[in-house]
């Protein structure tokens, strides 16, 4: 899931612990725009 322009940049542990909770669309997101749709979170052990 971690890979690609915007997500492969979150394997760097200090950025993905930069991680914060945007209560407006309640998802997980990131300084450099990174974030993910809820429903994936969701359904996350079914993608892998």
């Amino acid at each position: 899931m971690l890979t690609g322009e915007l997500y492969s940049p979150l394997q760097d542990l200090g950025l993905f612990n930069q991680v914060q909770l945007d209560p407006e669309i309640s998802t997980l997101v990131w300084p450099n725009g990174a974030d993910f749709d809820p429903a994936t979170l969701h359904d996350w052990v079914r993608l892998e």
